[in-house]
């Protein structure tokens, strides 16, 4: 488990730094960053990595214009693998059936998270008119984790 940084703005600085620096000169995706890191430096999951990237955007706005390249160019090459694509389409058909992102997650059995990026990232390379479709809908359904942080403040509200 990585080491939480609690109030540690500076270190966590020196940390987006490094990371936005690696991806600009690499241009490589968030896992492989994550991979680099955590092999190299220190552990730190591919979703912090991309809180990282989006916090050097806005700290480094002359210098984010790469990240941000760097991130569409993997995400257009993660939408050429053909079961990429294949489960874009599923997830896209199941959702604009009126499914939720949980329940097309678990008819296509792989995480919420999974089928989130799928129809919010990698659905408007595969079909924007479909995308458009959807879109308005999607913005209105409410993340799983906004919903465990409602359930845990109506349990911490029971107490």
């Amino acid at each position: 488990m990585a080491r939480t940084l609690g109030n540690d703005d500076k270190e966590r600085l020196r940390r987006i730094k490094l990371v936005g620096n690696y991806v600009r000169a690499t241009h490589a995706s968030t896992r492989a960053t994550a991979d680099y890191f955590s092999k190299n430096e220190f552990k730190i999951s591919n979703y912090t990595v991309k809180v990282y990237l989006d916090k050097f955007q806005q700290l480094f706005p002359e210098k984010g214009e790469t990240v941000a390249l760097s991130i569409a160019e993997n995400t257009e090459d993660t939408i050429k693998d053909p079961k990429v694509k294949n489960r874009v389409a599923m997830a896209a058909i199941l959702y604009g059936r009126g499914h939720t992102i949980q329940e097309v997650a678990k008819k296509l059995d792989v995480s919420y998270w999974i089928i989130y990026r799928d129809l919010h990232n990698r659905l408007p390379y595969l079909d924007i008119e479909v995308y458009d479709y959807i879109k308005e809908r999607l913005e209105l359904e409410p993340s799983t984790m906004a919903l465990e942080e409602k359930n845990e403040e109506t349990v911490q509200r029971a107490k």
